[in-house]
């Protein structure tokens, strides 16, 4: 398979994986026989395979295969289990809404959302970017940041006008714990800024940009920031209580400066004194 073809592979695959769709997934019907299974799985994983994937070509795609052949692997146990599928099946079943019949087709697939050159979409590029964050939040809500972040990513180039999808790209870098520090702040900052910049009233731009500098140990930029966001919205109760936290930490290190000044004021009239006695 091309690159290209890999590309709209996992962009398809993904919209299973996310719905849990584990027949979708492995390209196979529900009446599909254990042989047919295995052997789809067989065909995810030579088209997924790690080693092709380690290329600097599909270096964005690699944490959204892994979490495909995951899920992929997964589907494979619950299907050869007769047991578990009969299971499984009862909850699809369920869990399939009635035909609406007046209801407006999705206007584009996840393959065109996540392959397709940005001219594709001509005057609905706003309607496709606000189709990949709902993408996105799943991959948040799940944990999975780089995933959400690359998404947010694509929002962003379908409407650079929004600035909530750079702010949404940036939270999303700040909070996967799985990079370095310094990793994490270098992916952040720019997207952040970027942001906040074009929505310098919205109290979550602003207490994204305090959370980073709250990573970065400046503390006077995240007391701004934290100010910044109770000014935008004086109820902001995440912001209003670090910013309580803050003052009374540097309450208790001003105590203690002090104190240490205090201490250190006795020694020196103490040395002096002795050296002056005779």
């Amino acid at each position: 398979m091309s690159a290209n073809d890999i590309r709209q592979y996992v962009a398809e695959a993904i919209n299973y994986e996310a719905r849990r769709d584990y027949y979708g997934l492995l390209g196979v019907s529900p009446d599909a026989t254990a042989d047919q299974i295995a052997a789809a799985y067989r065909a995810l994983t030579s088209t997924l395979d790690p080693v092709r994937l380690e290329r600097p070509e599909y270096r964005d795609l690699r944490a959204f295969a892994l979490r495909i052949l995951r899920t992929g692997a997964e589907a494979v146990g619950v299907l050869s289990d007769p047991a578990r599928r009969s299971e499984y099946d009862q909850k699809r079943i369920i869990g399939v809404p009635e035909p609406q019949h007046d209801k407006t087709p999705e206007p584009f697939s996840i393959r065109e959302l996540l392959s397709s050159p940005v001219s594709f979409f001509g005057h609905r590029r706003k309607d496709a970017a606000e189709r990949v964050v709902k993408l996105a939040s799943i991959h948040y809500a799940k944990g999975e940041y780089f995933e959400a972040e690359v998404l947010y990513s694509r929002a962003h180039e379908l409407d650079p006008e929004n600035p909530t999808y750079e702010i949404k790209m940036g939270w999303s870098a700040l909070k996967n714990t799985k990079r370095p520090v310094e990793e994490r702040l270098q992916k952040a900052r720019r997207p952040l800024e970027r942001g906040a910049a074009r929505a310098p009233y919205d109290a979550e731009a602003r207490y994204a940009m305090a959370t980073y500098w709250r990573e970065a140990n400046e503390p006077a930029q995240y007391r701004r920031e934290l100010e910044a966001t109770l000014r935008c919205d004086r109820a902001h109760e995440k912001a209003r209580k670090e910013l309580s936290e803050l003052d009374a930490r540097e309450q208790r290190q001003r105590a203690a400066d002090a104190e240490h000044q205090k201490q250190a004021s006795r020694f020196s009239l103490g040395s002096l004194f002795r050296r002056a006695a005779p």
